[in-house]
This record gives C-alpha cells, sequence and structure tokens, in this order.
C-alpha cells in the first residue's frame, strides 16, 4: 500500500465493484482485502454482510445453503487482520478498528517473523501489548508513539520510533512488554 499507491487504489476500485454480495469466502476475502488497505469502514460493512446473510447460527459460513469450513476461516483472519497487521517486516496494531469496536483485548494473534501477540484497547487506543519471541527475530512496530520495552531479566527502556518505526532485538522464547508512554 506504501510503495504502491497506484496498485491500492485499483484494489479499492474492483473492490467496490465487487459489492457486499458473494458468498462466506468471498465476503471474508472482501473484509480481509479492505482490512489490509485499512479501510474499517469497509471491512466492517462486510463482516456484517456475511454474519447476516452467509452464516448459520453455529457460525460456520455457508455457500449455496452448504456448510463451507474456508469461509469460517477466512472470516476469523479477517478479523484478525483489522487489529494486527504482520507484513513488510513490522507489526501494525489496530490498523483498520472500526468506530464500533471502541474497546476490547485479544490475545495469542501469530504475527510474521515468529511473534505472538497480545493487547488491550480502549477508546479505539491500544493500551499496551505483550509479545512473544519464538524465533528471536528483531521486532518492528510501526507506531507514531514512544514505548517503554521490558522484559523479564532487563531494564525497561523507552523506545522512540524513527521514521514512524520502533525496533528491538528479542531471543528466543522472550516475552516482552509494551507500555504507551504518555
Amino acid at each position: 500500500m506504501k510503495r504502491t499507491p497506484e496498485l491500492a487504489h485499483g484494489c479499492r476500485v474492483v473492490l467496490e465493484q465487487r459489492g457486499l454480495e458473494g458468498n462466506g469466502w468471498a465476503s471474508a476475502w472482501k473484509m480481509a482485502c479492505w482490512a489490509r488497505l485499512a479501510e474499517p469502514t469497509k471491512a466492517l460493512e462486510n463482516f456484517n454482510y456475511c454474519v447476516h446473510n452467509y452464516t448459520l447460527p453455529s457460525l460456520f459460513s455457508i455457500c449455496s445453503k452448504a456448510m463451507q469450513v474456508d469461509g469460517s476461516f477466512g472470516v476469523a483472519a479477517a478479523v484478525a487482520e483489522m487489529l494486527l497487521q504482520s507484513h513488510e517486516g513490522e507489526l501494525v496494531f489496530l490498523p483498520a478498528l472500526p468506530a464500533a469496536w471502541s474497546e476490547g483485548a485479544v490475545e495469542g494473534l501469530c504475527a510474521r517473523g515468529g511473534f505472538e501477540v497480545s493487547f488491550s484497547w480502549k477508546g479505539r487506543t491500544q493500551e499496551g501489548a505483550t509479545i512473544q519471541s519464538r524465533n528471536g527475530h528483531k521486532c518492528r512496530i510501526r507506531t507514531d508513539r514512544a514505548l517503554l520495552l521490558s522484559s523479564e531479566g532487563m531494564k525497561p527502556r523507552a523506545l522512540r520510533p524513527i521514521k514512524g518505526v520502533v525496533e528491538f532485538g528479542t531471543h528466543p522464547a522472550g516475552t516482552y512488554t509494551l507500555t504507551i508512554q504518555q
């Protein structure tokens, strides 16, 4: 999106043309695409349409009146994409958070780079996060806010964004707590 805005614009045009109708897996796919484009209102429209038109009481998706597991898993993945994105080597918290989801929490979202992420938000603002590193890779987070990083056996330290990104080294199986600096 940042590197190829003309392609992102083309995606928006195609998604608008496709509209809301489709089936469970198509709704999930469109929802995830809107989330990747940082369009929370459109992502939520697709979520609501899917739940009301292509979802059984068991929360499984349907396609032509048959249960469809790929739509069910796809909707869960699209919700995760609304809350946390991990591409281009960085984590982005709440990239497509709808206004209706003003507060909440998630635990155990898996992110590229071998990270497991848990965090909460209130008033549509992230409150902090816990990141477990599986592989010991460098963790990069896109943010415009200063963070306080702490981990067992480590003195807490402030992280200030440089060009909108904070980064820190991790160790395999290490757990890191981030607190938003006021």
